[in-house]
């Protein structure tokens, strides 16, 4: 009998459990947040927060409309970021939620 390590068994199991793309989104939040905390630091972080991704769309709630055009003007680079690690395009647009 072979052994099997957990490293390989998990995407396997998550897919079968019908979770991987709620995993996937998890992940893609985070490093949306750790993205953001480069960008402007701990403190603008505070007054946004992403919510969910829903036809390749992520969704950031924010505080004022002057943090969704900032965010706008480095939504290329967001999106490079997200998507980097990925094997297709998780992420193809940001919305801003005021």
């Amino acid at each position: 009998m072979s052994v099997t390590s957990l490293g390989d068994m998990l995407p396997k199991r998550a897919q079968k459990a019908g979770i991987a793309e709620q995993v996937e989104a998890s992940m893609v939040l985070e490093q949306f947040t750790v993205k953001a905390k480069e960008l402007w630091g701990d403190e603008v972080v505070a007054e946004m927060k992403p919510l969910y991704i829903k036809n390749k769309t992520l969704t950031v709630a924010v505080t004022n409309a002057s943090l969704a055009q900032e965010m706008k003007l480095h939504e290329q680079e967001i999106l490079t970021f997200l998507n980097k690690d990925q094997s297709e395009e998780t992420v193809e647009r940001l919305r801003y939620l005021i």
